[in-house]
């Protein structure tokens, strides 16, 4: 991932890099601990979830959760898009099935 953005929008997405990386604000820090949609995330450490399907890491010091979401598969000729099972991200990704 590249650098950091320096500003944040209040309870909105913000898109980092090309790949599928948002930060958002939407987040209580306490005790060094992002709490995020239901969960709790330590400082600098990474989950995976399913709903939504993404890798949330937390940032405490800047009250932010790091949001890498699925990247759109390419679909080529013959190809169709297949809904990802409920496991966790990446499992839970879209792919492109080609025949």
């Amino acid at each position: 991932m590249g650098g950091l953005v320096s500003w944040f929008r209040r309870d909105e997405e913000v898109r980092l890099e090309n790949d599928g990386t948002f930060a958002t604000e939407n987040v209580t820090v306490i005790r060094g601990i992002c709490h995020f949609n239901g969960r709790t995330i330590i400082d600098r450490h990474t989950i995976t979830m399913s709903d939504p399907c993404a890798e949330a890491t937390c940032w405490a010091p800047l009250k932010v959760v790091l949001l890498t979401k699925c990247p759109t598969p390419e679909l080529g000729y013959g190809c169709t898009l297949v809904n990802g099972s409920q496991a966790e991200y990446p499992w839970c990704c879209p792919q492109a099935i080609c025949y």
